[in-house]
C-alpha cells in the first residue's frame, strides 16, 4: 500500500511541474534526492534545485528510489538535461529526453532485490505519466 501511494505522490509532482511549465512558459524539474533519509523529491524552476517551488516530498518509510541497471545515478534515465537525478519539462511541456520516455523507480526496500516495486514512467512528447 505504501508503494502505491508514494508512486501516486511521485506522479502527482511530475504532472504539477509539467503544468507548471506550461502555464509559466518556462522550464521545471522534478529533483530526486537518494541521499536523503527518507529519500526524497522537490519541484523547482531552477536548473540546479537551489529554489525549492513546493514543498520536499518524502518517500514513505521503508520506500527507496533505485536505479535497476546498478549504477549510481538513480531516478530518470540520462538524457539530454546534465542532472541525471531530474526530469526537465520544457515550456511546451515536453520531457526534456532524447528517449521517447523515461522512468523513476522506487522499491519497498533500498534496492532492486525485492519483489515489491514500481516503475513511473513519463512519455516525452504528451508527458503522459504511467504507473506499472
Amino acid at each position: 500500500m505504501k508503494l502505491d501511494t508514494t508512486a501516486r505522490s511521485i506522479s502527482s509532482a511530475l504532472r504539477t511541474a509539467r503544468g507548471y511549465a506550461i502555464s509559466n512558459n518556462t522550464e521545471y524539474y522534478v529533483f530526486f534526492d537518494p541521499a536523503t533519509t527518507p529519500n526524497t523529491y522537490f519541484i523547482s524552476d531552477q536548473e540546479d534545485g537551489s529554489v525549492v517551488e513546493e514543498k520536499i516530498y518524502k518517500l514513505a518509510t521503508g520506500v527507496w528510489f533505485y536505479d535497476p541497471d546498478g549504477a549510481d545515478a538513480i531516478g530518470f534515465t540520462k538524457g539530454t538535461h546534465v542532472n541525471a537525478k531530474a526530469a526537465c519539462f520544457k515550456s511546451t511541456g515536453e520531457l526534456n529526453e532524447t528517449a521517447s520516455s523515461t522512468s523513476v523507480y522506487i522499491a519497498d526496500g533500498n534496492d532492486a532485490t525485492t519483489q515489491y516495486k514500481k516503475t513511473i514512467t513519463v512519455e516525452r512528447t504528451t508527458g503522459r505519466v504511467k504507473i506499472d
